[in-house]
């Protein structure tokens, strides 16, 4: 236990997430996990949140949540530290505006987002419209008459642009192609950065 305190940061960020039962002292922990987050190239901070997490620092504590932040969406989304900074720092106000940030986003985290904010009387009704109350066959056939009568029926274009919302897979790709081929043959539609935000970085679909 003596040597792997003495480990370099990259040798160390594997064991980022059970840091605290290596180094018991707070101070000397928090500002170890810190050096892994600023320090590496890439650094692992979903291990990383973890550990802060594990170590107790809280939504109070502004330098961890502002560091855990600007790491969001920047790295791997396999590394992300936003679901625990959603579980275990949610108090903080930054934290809530990110979350709320991400409810108008592609695919939030509802079943996180569910359960920190269930009490939040202005997070709550944005969550809860993402429950779908009709059939998925009813669904379906609004979706495809929908898609017919976008020009003359502005309330279907904003149906069918809330795709995403859709819990059924196939019918969420059939409305999501009602909708593109919609934005694709007419000159009033949303704007071509959109289309853009449909591919990963690398550029797969």
């Amino acid at each position: 236990m003596d040597e792997i305190t003495c480990w370099d940061d990259k040798k160390l960020e594997n064991l980022a997430a059970i840091l605290p039962q290596i180094l018991t002292d707070f101070d000397t922990c928090r500002t170890r996990l810190l050096s892994l987050a600023h320090s590496l190239e890439q650094p692992r901070f979903d291990l990383i949140a973890r550990g802060l997490a594990a170590l107790g620092c809280t939504a109070a504590d502004t330098e961890v949540v502002d560091t855990l932040l600007a790491a969001v969406g920047k790295g791997a989304p396999a590394y992300d530290p936003g679901e625990t900074l959603l579980t275990h720092f949610s108090a903080n106000p930054r934290v809530r505006e990110y979350a709320q940030r991400m409810l108008s986003q592609r695919k939030p985290p509802l079943g996180t987002l569910a359960r920190v904010y269930e009490n939040d009387a202005g997070l709550r009704p944005q969550i809860l419209t993402y429950a779908n109350s009709l059939p998925v066959t009813l669904r379906g056939d609004l979706a495809e008459v929908a898609s017919g009568e976008m020009n003359s029926h502005p309330a279907f274009e904003l149906l069918l642009k809330d795709y995403d919302i859709e819990a059924d897979g196939e019918l969420k790709i059939a409305a999501s192609i009602h909708y593109h081929r919609y934005i694709a043959r007419t000159s009033n539609g949303p704007s071509v950065d959109h289309l853009k935000e449909l591919f990963w970085p690398s550029g797969r679909t």
